[in-house]
Protein backbone atom coordinates (compact mmCIF):
# COMPACT_ATOMS: atom_id res chain seq x y z
CA UNK A 1 0.00 0.00 0.00
CA UNK A 2 1.54 3.03 -1.15
CA UNK A 3 1.75 5.81 1.94
CA UNK A 4 3.69 8.89 2.14
CA UNK A 5 3.77 11.62 5.44
CA UNK A 6 5.22 15.16 4.38
CA UNK A 7 6.89 16.35 7.32
CA UNK A 8 8.11 19.92 7.38
CA UNK A 9 7.98 20.09 3.86
CA UNK A 10 9.68 17.17 2.96
CA UNK A 11 7.72 13.65 1.76
CA UNK A 12 8.86 10.21 2.86
CA UNK A 13 7.51 7.31 2.79
CA UNK A 14 6.23 5.69 6.09
CA UNK A 15 8.82 3.41 6.48
CA UNK A 16 11.68 6.43 6.53
CA UNK A 17 9.79 8.72 8.49
CA UNK A 18 10.85 9.92 11.99
CA UNK A 19 9.86 12.25 14.37
CA UNK A 20 11.36 14.36 17.21
CA UNK A 21 10.84 11.82 20.82
CA UNK A 22 10.90 15.73 22.10
CA UNK A 23 7.75 16.86 20.04
CA UNK A 24 5.19 18.69 22.40
CA UNK A 25 2.75 16.84 20.32
CA UNK A 26 3.96 13.51 21.93
CA UNK A 27 4.93 14.68 25.35
CA UNK A 28 1.81 16.79 26.01
CA UNK A 29 -1.06 16.31 23.22
CA UNK A 30 0.04 19.95 22.06
CA UNK A 31 -1.56 18.97 18.74
CA UNK A 32 -4.51 19.91 16.56
CA UNK A 33 -4.95 17.39 13.50
CA UNK A 34 -7.65 17.48 10.19
CA UNK A 35 -8.93 15.17 8.55
CA UNK A 36 -9.59 15.19 4.54
CA UNK A 37 -10.44 12.98 1.43
CA UNK A 38 -9.87 13.55 -2.26
CA UNK A 39 -11.18 11.74 -5.25
CA UNK A 40 -8.41 11.89 -7.66
CA UNK A 41 -6.77 14.92 -7.76
CA UNK A 42 -9.85 16.58 -6.17
CA UNK A 43 -9.77 17.48 -2.62
CA UNK A 44 -12.48 18.18 -1.11
CA UNK A 45 -13.78 21.47 1.54
CA UNK A 46 -9.86 22.09 1.63
CA UNK A 47 -10.79 25.88 2.32
CA UNK A 48 -12.79 25.28 5.04
CA UNK A 49 -10.64 22.89 6.63
CA UNK A 50 -7.52 24.63 6.46
CA UNK A 51 -9.62 27.66 7.92
CA UNK A 52 -11.04 25.29 10.65
CA UNK A 53 -7.09 24.17 11.11
CA UNK A 54 -6.06 27.57 12.23
CA UNK A 55 -8.72 28.20 13.88
CA UNK A 56 -8.16 25.33 16.29
CA UNK A 57 -4.60 26.23 16.30
CA UNK A 58 -5.27 29.39 17.81
CA UNK A 59 -7.80 28.22 20.45
CA UNK A 60 -4.89 25.96 21.85
CA UNK A 61 -2.24 28.30 21.44
CA UNK A 62 -0.39 27.30 19.11
CA UNK A 63 1.49 29.81 16.78
CA UNK A 64 0.74 29.82 13.38
CA UNK A 65 3.89 29.74 11.45
CA UNK A 66 2.34 28.68 8.11
CA UNK A 67 0.32 29.83 5.61
CA UNK A 68 -3.14 28.39 3.64
CA UNK A 69 -0.93 28.66 0.39
CA UNK A 70 1.80 26.67 1.76
CA UNK A 71 -0.16 24.01 3.15
CA UNK A 72 -2.03 23.50 0.11
CA UNK A 73 1.00 23.20 -2.31
CA UNK A 74 2.42 20.68 -0.16
CA UNK A 75 -1.38 18.90 0.06
CA UNK A 76 -1.12 18.93 -3.61
CA UNK A 77 2.23 17.92 -4.11
CA UNK A 78 1.50 14.68 -1.80
CA UNK A 79 -1.31 13.73 -3.24
CA UNK A 80 0.07 13.22 -6.59
CA UNK A 81 2.29 10.36 -5.56
CA UNK A 82 -1.20 7.97 -4.55
CA UNK A 83 -2.51 6.30 -7.72
CA UNK A 84 -5.47 5.58 -5.38
CA UNK A 85 -8.88 7.08 -6.89
CA UNK A 86 -9.83 8.11 -3.26
CA UNK A 87 -7.15 9.50 -0.87
CA UNK A 88 -7.06 9.52 2.61
CA UNK A 89 -5.51 12.75 3.96
CA UNK A 90 -4.35 14.05 7.91
CA UNK A 91 -2.87 17.60 8.67
CA UNK A 92 -1.34 17.77 12.21
CA UNK A 93 0.18 20.45 13.07
CA UNK A 94 2.30 20.10 16.75
CA UNK A 95 3.67 22.91 19.16
CA UNK A 96 6.95 22.51 18.66
CA UNK A 97 9.89 20.34 20.52
CA UNK A 98 10.98 21.14 24.01
CA UNK A 99 10.22 19.48 27.60
CA UNK A 100 8.29 21.50 30.34
CA UNK A 101 5.21 22.93 30.77
CA UNK A 102 6.63 26.35 30.08
CA UNK A 103 7.65 25.76 26.40
CA UNK A 104 10.17 28.80 26.65
CA UNK A 105 11.93 28.01 23.22
CA UNK A 106 11.37 30.02 19.71
CA UNK A 107 7.90 28.51 18.38
CA UNK A 108 9.18 25.81 15.94
CA UNK A 109 5.52 24.26 14.70
CA UNK A 110 6.23 20.51 13.46
CA UNK A 111 3.54 19.89 10.62
CA UNK A 112 2.40 16.71 9.55
CA UNK A 113 0.61 15.61 6.40
CA UNK A 114 -0.37 11.78 5.96
CA UNK A 115 -1.56 10.63 2.48
CA UNK A 116 -2.79 7.23 1.54
CA UNK A 117 -5.34 5.34 0.09
CA UNK A 118 -9.00 5.75 1.98
CA UNK A 119 -9.65 2.74 3.79
CA UNK A 120 -12.66 0.95 2.89
CA UNK A 121 -15.70 0.85 4.96
CA UNK A 122 -17.76 -2.30 5.49
CA UNK A 123 -20.06 -1.94 2.74
CA UNK A 124 -23.17 -2.80 5.16
CA UNK A 125 -23.01 0.29 6.73
CA UNK A 126 -24.34 2.37 3.95
CA UNK A 127 -26.80 -0.52 2.84
CA UNK A 128 -28.06 -1.94 6.49
CA UNK A 129 -27.26 1.27 8.08
CA UNK A 130 -25.39 1.11 11.81
CA UNK A 131 -26.88 0.84 15.57
CA UNK A 132 -25.39 3.18 17.79
CA UNK A 133 -25.09 2.78 22.17
CA UNK A 134 -25.61 5.51 23.92
CA UNK A 135 -22.18 6.96 26.33
CA UNK A 136 -22.78 9.03 29.25
CA UNK A 137 -19.72 11.64 28.79
CA UNK A 138 -19.96 12.95 32.11
CA UNK A 139 -19.05 16.53 31.45
CA UNK A 140 -20.50 19.58 29.23
CA UNK A 141 -18.46 21.45 27.22
CA UNK A 142 -19.68 24.69 25.92
CA UNK A 143 -17.10 26.22 24.61
CA UNK A 144 -16.30 26.18 20.92
CA UNK A 145 -14.12 22.54 20.35
CA UNK A 146 -11.27 22.56 18.62
CA UNK A 147 -10.47 19.81 16.58
CA UNK A 148 -7.53 18.22 17.90
CA UNK A 149 -5.55 14.64 18.36
CA UNK A 150 -6.31 13.98 21.86
CA UNK A 151 -8.78 11.58 21.32
CA UNK A 152 -8.19 8.66 23.83
CA UNK A 153 -11.31 9.45 25.29
CA UNK A 154 -13.38 8.66 22.57
CA UNK A 155 -11.54 5.86 21.04
CA UNK A 156 -12.34 4.36 24.81
CA UNK A 157 -16.06 4.81 24.52
CA UNK A 158 -15.77 3.57 20.70
CA UNK A 159 -14.28 0.24 21.68
CA UNK A 160 -16.82 -0.36 24.99
CA UNK A 161 -19.40 0.15 21.91
CA UNK A 162 -18.34 -2.18 20.35
CA UNK A 163 -17.19 -4.56 22.76
CA UNK A 164 -21.58 -4.30 23.61
CA UNK A 165 -22.14 -4.90 20.17
CA UNK A 166 -22.93 -1.57 18.75
CA UNK A 167 -21.31 0.05 15.84
CA UNK A 168 -20.76 2.85 17.05
CA UNK A 169 -21.49 5.29 20.24
CA UNK A 170 -23.79 8.55 20.38
CA UNK A 171 -22.42 10.68 22.94
CA UNK A 172 -24.51 12.86 25.95
CA UNK A 173 -23.41 15.37 27.96
CA UNK A 174 -23.30 16.13 31.25
CA UNK A 175 -26.87 18.05 31.00
CA UNK A 176 -28.38 15.02 28.95
CA UNK A 177 -27.83 16.01 25.49
CA UNK A 178 -27.37 14.38 22.69
CA UNK A 179 -23.85 15.46 21.01
CA UNK A 180 -22.37 13.39 18.44
CA UNK A 181 -20.82 10.37 17.71
CA UNK A 182 -17.36 9.13 17.89
CA UNK A 183 -16.03 11.47 15.03
CA UNK A 184 -19.30 12.29 13.03
CA UNK A 185 -22.00 14.61 13.48
CA UNK A 186 -25.69 13.26 13.89
CA UNK A 187 -28.44 14.59 11.83
CA UNK A 188 -32.09 13.82 12.82
CA UNK A 189 -35.39 13.86 10.77
CA UNK A 190 -38.50 15.12 12.92
CA UNK A 191 -42.17 14.12 11.94
CA UNK A 192 -45.47 15.63 12.71
CA UNK A 193 -48.13 14.43 9.57
CA UNK A 194 -46.96 15.44 6.49
CA UNK A 195 -44.12 18.30 7.87
CA UNK A 196 -40.84 17.78 8.57
CA UNK A 197 -37.79 19.30 9.74
CA UNK A 198 -34.11 18.51 10.11
CA UNK A 199 -32.69 18.53 13.40
CA UNK A 200 -29.11 18.40 14.64
CA UNK A 201 -27.34 19.64 18.08
CA UNK A 202 -26.84 22.95 18.18
CA UNK A 203 -22.93 23.61 18.96
CA UNK A 204 -23.29 24.75 22.43
CA UNK A 205 -23.86 21.06 23.38
CA UNK A 206 -19.95 20.49 22.70
CA UNK A 207 -20.08 19.52 19.38
CA UNK A 208 -17.12 20.20 16.56
CA UNK A 209 -18.42 21.93 13.78
CA UNK A 210 -17.88 19.19 11.24
CA UNK A 211 -17.22 20.45 7.57
CA UNK A 212 -19.79 17.54 6.27
CA UNK A 213 -22.53 19.16 8.53
CA UNK A 214 -21.94 22.46 7.18
CA UNK A 215 -22.51 21.20 3.69
CA UNK A 216 -25.42 19.29 5.04
CA UNK A 217 -26.88 22.71 6.16
CA UNK A 218 -26.28 24.59 3.12
CA UNK A 219 -28.11 22.30 0.78
CA UNK A 220 -30.61 22.41 2.96
CA UNK A 221 -30.84 26.47 2.50
CA UNK A 222 -30.17 25.87 -1.36
CA UNK A 223 -32.93 23.37 -1.45
CA UNK A 224 -35.34 25.48 1.24
CA UNK A 225 -35.40 22.19 3.08
CA UNK A 226 -36.65 23.49 6.88
CA UNK A 227 -34.01 22.59 9.81
CA UNK A 228 -32.84 23.47 13.17
CA UNK A 229 -29.49 23.69 15.40
CA UNK A 230 -30.65 23.12 18.91
CA UNK A 231 -29.73 21.40 21.76
CA UNK A 232 -31.74 18.13 21.90
CA UNK A 233 -32.38 16.24 24.84
CA UNK A 234 -31.79 12.33 25.17
CA UNK A 235 -35.24 11.57 26.68
CA UNK A 236 -36.80 13.30 23.40
CA UNK A 237 -35.24 10.62 20.41
CA UNK A 238 -38.61 8.86 20.79
CA UNK A 239 -39.45 11.72 18.43
CA UNK A 240 -37.59 11.24 15.73
CA UNK A 241 -38.35 9.16 12.40
CA UNK A 242 -34.61 8.52 10.67
CA UNK A 243 -31.06 9.66 11.59
CA UNK A 244 -27.44 9.64 9.87
CA UNK A 245 -24.37 10.47 10.68
CA UNK A 246 -21.83 12.82 8.71
CA UNK A 247 -18.14 12.93 8.11
CA UNK A 248 -15.64 13.84 5.81
CA UNK A 249 -14.03 9.91 5.66
CA UNK A 250 -16.88 7.99 5.76
CA UNK A 251 -19.62 10.99 3.88
CA UNK A 252 -23.25 10.16 5.01
CA UNK A 253 -24.09 7.17 6.51
CA UNK A 254 -27.81 5.97 7.88
CA UNK A 255 -28.28 4.81 11.20
CA UNK A 256 -30.80 2.37 11.83
CA UNK A 257 -31.48 2.17 15.84
CA UNK A 258 -30.43 4.16 18.61
CA UNK A 259 -30.11 1.94 21.96
CA UNK A 260 -33.56 0.18 21.37
CA UNK A 261 -35.07 3.02 19.41
CA UNK A 262 -36.07 1.94 15.87
CA UNK A 263 -35.31 4.16 12.53
CA UNK A 264 -36.68 4.09 9.14
CA UNK A 265 -33.98 5.55 7.81
CA UNK A 266 -33.57 2.96 5.09
CA UNK A 267 -37.11 3.36 3.93
CA UNK A 268 -36.96 3.52 0.23
CA UNK A 269 -38.97 7.19 0.27
CA UNK A 270 -36.77 8.73 3.06
CA UNK A 271 -35.22 11.60 3.59
CA UNK A 272 -32.02 10.61 4.16
CA UNK A 273 -32.02 8.91 0.71
CA UNK A 274 -32.83 12.42 -0.79
CA UNK A 275 -30.41 14.50 1.00
CA UNK A 276 -27.59 11.96 0.39
CA UNK A 277 -28.45 11.76 -3.58
CA UNK A 278 -27.94 15.58 -3.85
CA UNK A 279 -24.77 15.33 -2.19
CA UNK A 280 -23.57 12.73 -3.87
CA UNK A 281 -24.22 14.59 -6.94
CA UNK A 282 -22.63 18.02 -5.13
CA UNK A 283 -19.67 15.61 -4.98
CA UNK A 284 -19.85 14.18 -8.52
CA UNK A 285 -19.80 17.71 -9.98
CA UNK A 286 -16.88 19.26 -8.21
CA UNK A 287 -14.96 15.80 -9.16
CA UNK A 288 -16.25 15.79 -12.59
CA UNK A 289 -16.97 12.05 -12.31
CA UNK A 290 -19.53 9.47 -10.96
CA UNK A 291 -17.86 8.53 -7.62
CA UNK A 292 -18.58 5.47 -5.42
CA UNK A 293 -18.40 6.95 -1.97
CA UNK A 294 -16.82 3.79 -0.33
CA UNK A 295 -14.38 3.05 -2.97
CA UNK A 296 -13.63 6.35 -5.05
Amino acid sequence: MTQYVCINGEIRSLEAAKISILDRGFLYGEAVAETLVAFDQQILSLPEHLERLELSAKRKDIGVRWTKEQLTFEINSLIETIPAKKKYLRIIITSGEGFGLEHSGAPSNNRYIFAMPAPQQNPDIYIKGIHLGIFNQGYTNRESMAKTTQYSARTMAFRQSKQSGFDDCLHVNLDGEISEATSANIFFVERQGEHFQLVTPALKSGILNGITRARILKICKGFDVPFVEKVIPYSNLAKFDEAFLTSSVKGLVPVSKIDKHRLHTLRQDSFFRKIELIFIREIENQVGRKIDWNLG
